[in-house]
C-alpha cells in the first residue's frame, strides 16, 4: 500500500508515466501506420490492385443461356488489325428456341459492331445443343486489353405447347436475353 501511496502522492511521476504512455503508443501506431503505407504501395506499385486486374472474365447470358467466349486480335493493331469475337452458347431451355438475333456491341458506347444472326435468317438451336459463331468487331483493341460487351439475344420460343412448327413470324411475340460479356483480348489466332 505504501508503494501505491508514493507514486500517487508525486505528481512528477505521474505525469512522466502518462508522458511514456503517450510516446509509446504514438510509436507503435506509428510504425504500423508506416508499414500499411508501405504495404499498400506495394500491391498499386505491382500491379496486383490494378482495377482490370480483380475484375473477373465472363459471359452471362442468364441460367438458361449458357455461354463461353473468347476475344482476340488479328494482324497488328498499328497496320490495321481487327477484333474478333468467337462464342459458344448453348440452350438451357427445356424445348427448342429459334435463334431471331444475335448482337454484340461495346458497353461504352452501345454502338452494334457485330450482328451475328440475320433478323431475316433465325435458326432452331435444340434443347440441350448449343451453336457457334464468330465475328469481325470492327474496331482494333490491344492484346492484353480489358473490354466489356453487351450483347441482346432476341428468340422465338418453339415450345410444343406454344409453336410445335418453330414458326418465327408476328404471331409469335420473340423473348429477349441480355447479358454481359467481359474478356481480355488476345493475340491473334
Amino acid at each position: 500500500m505504501d508503494f501505491l501511496k508514493s507514486t500517487s502522492s508525486n505528481p512528477a511521476s505521474s505525469n512522466y508515466s502518462r508522458g511514456q504512455s503517450a510516446v509509446e503508443y504514438v510509436t507503435t501506431y506509428g510504425w504500423a501506420l508506416l508499414f500499411l503505407v508501405l504495404v499498400i504501395g506495394a500491391l498499386l506499385a505491382s500491379g496486383i490492385a490494378d482495377p482490370s486486374y480483380i475484375i473477373s472474365e465472363g459471359c452471362n447470358l442468364g441460367p438458361t443461356m449458357q455461354c463461353n467466349f473468347q476475344v482476340y486480335s488479328t494482324g497488328d493493331i498499328s497496320t490495321g488489325g481487327t477484333t474478333v469475337i468467337a462464342f459458344n452458347v448453348s440452350n438451357g431451355f427445356g424445348y427448342n428456341v429459334s435463334i431471331k438475333s444475335f448482337l454484340v456491341s461495346l458497353e461504352s458506347d452501345d454502338a452494334i459492331f457485330a450482328e451475328l444472326v440475320d433478323s431475316g435468317s433465325p435458326f432452331v438451336v435444340p434443347s440441350g445443343e448449343s451453336f457457334s459463331d464468330k465475328a469481325e468487331l470492327g474496331f482494333s483493341a490491344s492484346p492484353g486489353s480489358l473490354q466489356k460487351f453487351n450483347v441482346h439475344v432476341e428468340y422465338v420460343s418453339c415450345a410444343k405447347e406454344i409453336n410445335p412448327e418453330c414458326k418465327v413470324d408476328d404471331s409469335f411475340k420473340p423473348h429477349t436475353v441480355t447479358g454481359k460479356i467481359v474478356g481480355r483480348v488476345l493475340k491473334g489466332q
